[in-house]
């Protein structure tokens, strides 16, 4: 099984390493290696930060234009047996 991106740089997963230092390499950005834990650190804060901000940010869905007018009907609507009494 592969664990999931955000545990392999929460945990600074050795494998994972590995894989960021070769991209590194290739991209010709060796001096960025000793900073990979700092930078793991941060992508996972900003990742932890956006997850919480999903959770609490969750509303209800809002109603359609649809909804809210069959709503405002329903309040203006009387009953017929009020006009149907003997």
């Amino acid at each position: 099984d592969v664990r999931p991106l955000f545990e392999r740089v929460k945990s600074h997963d050795p494998i994972q390493r590995e894989i960021d230092e070769l991209a590194l390499e290739m991209l010709g950005l060796n001096h960025w290696k000793p900073r990979l834990d700092e930078i793991y650190n941060a992508v996972a804060k900003e990742l932890e930060t956006m997850h919480k901000i999903l959770e609490t940010s969750r509303k209800k869905p809002k109603r359609t234009k649809i909804q809210q007018k069959e709503e405002k009907e329903k309040g203006r609507t009387e009953s017929l047996t009020k006009w149907f009494k003997e």
